[in-house]
């Protein structure tokens, strides 16, 4: 079962080709290299406002640390949101509820 995943990344000065990644991200050392794609793949799917709403089945296909694997664990997944949310990375900007199985998933607000 796939649930959206919103965050709002932090504004960081717009770059007309490619992604900017800040340098203090590169440098934290809190962060293993997992989270740092992942907040990677937030930033290059983010519109204008920086808000970016991804499943977890599509951060599973983005985040795979194994060779050869065809999608990451979804603990992998879980354990980067919950660690770039708590090193305030990226913020949580809602929940909503699933009309089919009437369980809370992070959208915007």
């Amino acid at each position: 079962m796939s649930h959206p995943v919103s965050q709002a990344l932090p504004q960081t000065e717009p770059q007309a080709a490619g992604l900017f990644v800040p340098r203090t991200l590169l440098d934290d050392v809190r962060l293993k290299p997992t989270e740092r794609n992942a907040w990677m793949v937030f930033r290059s799917l983010a519109d204008s406002h920086g808000i970016a709403t991804v499943s977890y089945e599509s951060l599973r296909t983005a985040l795979l640390c194994a060779p050869g694997s065809h999608k990451a664990a979804q603990a992998t997944v879980s354990r980067a949101v919950l660690c770039l949310r708590l090193t305030a990375w990226i913020d949580q900007i809602g929940y909503r509820r699933d009309p089919r199985t009437a369980f809370r998933s992070l959208a915007p607000t």
